[in-house]
């Protein structure tokens, strides 16, 4: 409310900038959009809305297990998912997510907190997808089910469906 607060004083530059520039926000969602079209900051500037190029009768939620019956995925395993078109490509952050999974294999070695469920480095399975994985799959600490390239958009959505958590290290 005061003319002199700091906050107040950036929010009034950023709108000064703003006023004169010709954007075009682009919104996925009918929710963005309205959100757009609101904002104290944006209002006023042209909206666009253009859908998620996914197709979400493929890409939704199914049975887990289900999934890793498709893939071959023995049941127990708490499983990680990555992948990417060319797994050796440095900006898809291959070294990062070999250190991160190093040190999570050194947590999962240690006896467990209190309070905290206990899962065994045994328990973990690697789910990766991808041309050009096998440097990367010697690298890494925990077994692998590698699914090759997969240009079948169900066999992918599978892949999400049967994961416990996805992992992206993209730089």
């Amino acid at each position: 409310p005061s003319a002199s607060d700091p906050s107040r004083q950036v929010f009034e530059r950023k709108r000064r900038y703003l006023a004169d520039l010709p954007i075009t926000f682009v919104a996925p969602t009918s929710w963005v959009e309205e959100r757009v079209r609101t904002s104290a900051l944006f209002a006023g500037h042209r909206v666009e809305r253009i859908a998620l190029p996914i197709d979400t009768t493929v890409y939704c939620p199914g049975d887990r297990n289900e999934a890793r019956d498709l893939l071959g995925i023995p049941p127990g395993r708490r499983v990680v998912f990555f992948g990417s078109s060319f797994l050796e490509e440095t900006r898809k952050g291959g070294t990062y997510l070999v250190e991160a999974l190093r040190r999570a294999h050194s947590v999962l070695g240690q006896s467990p907190q209190a309070a905290a469920p206990r899962i065994a480095a045994a328990d973990v399975l690697l789910l990766m997808a991808g041309n050009n994985g096998n440097d990367l799959r010697r690298k890494l600490p925990f077994p692998v089910h590698d699914l090759g390239y997969l240009a079948d958009e169900k066999r992918l959505a599978a892949a999400y469906r049967a994961a416990d958590v996805f992992v992206c290290p993209s730089v």
